[in-house]
């Protein structure tokens, strides 16, 4: 091999290194950079970084972002392909904004998902709560969801969310409907509207809902 030769590997050798140096050195960078975005909550930042050369979503960062309740960073990861965890989603769900839960459910985001027996949609019922999110669920999930878990008919009435209890009796089935485990509800929580709603569906008093009604001194129009 001539020195001639030889010099040319070596220089080609010293800019490889010097590539993959600098490539590393870029890494590390933005990666600081992105973890201070999101800390700062710089959107605008965070979603610069991720369309960047070399960089690819990291779990430490959906950490990051939950941890900060930066909810835009979460959406932002989620779509770059990390995952979250029911608990997380959850809290996501149940604190975003209904721009920010509609983004999620358009990413694929699943909404029949529960952690230690509390489903998603429960958090959506409160009343301090946007009342779309409540409804791009009912619109979203399958019939047969509501019939697997009639106890939301039952969370509503504890919630008091009227416009949510007559949406979805609107949309179920009267056999699916569970009555004697609702009306009795419905009176205890002096719900007037909330039976207006179910005898409008067909529902028909029972002698024992008047007598219990009467216990209660619950009047019935």
């Amino acid at each position: 091999m001539t020195s001639k030769k030889q010099k040319w590997i070596g220089v080609g050798v010293t800019v490889m290194f010097l590539s993959i140096t600098v490539t590393f050195v870029y890494i590390h960078l933005q990666k600081q950079a992105l973890e201070e975005a999101i800390v700062s909550f710089d959107q605008q930042q965070v979603e610069q970084i991720l369309d960047r050369p070399f960089i690819e979503a990291e779990e430490q960062w959906m950490d990051l972002a939950y941890y900060y309740h930066n909810t835009a960073s979460v959406i932002s990861l989620y779509e770059a392909g990390l995952p979250l965890e029911s608990e997380e989603w959850i809290k996501i769900a149940d604190t975003s904004s209904v721009d920010e839960f509609q983004k999620m459910i358009e990413l694929g985001a699943p909404l029949d998902v529960k952690q230690n027996d509390r489903l998603l949609i429960e958090g959506l019922y409160g009343m301090n709560d946007d009342p779309e999110k409540w409804l791009i669920a009912h619109e979203q999930l399958p019939y047969s969801y509501w019939v697997k878990y009639p106890q939301l008919l039952q969370i509503m009435v504890t919630e008091g969310n009227t416009n949510a209890f007559e949406d979805m009796i609107r949309r179920m089935k009267p056999e699916d409907i569970p009555y004697d485990e609702v009306v009795p509800l419905i009176l205890r929580a002096y719900q007037p509207q909330m039976l207006t709603v179910l005898r409008e569906k067909g529902y028909t008093l029972t002698t024992q809902d008047i007598a219990y009604a009467k216990e209660l001194n619950v009047q019935i129009k």
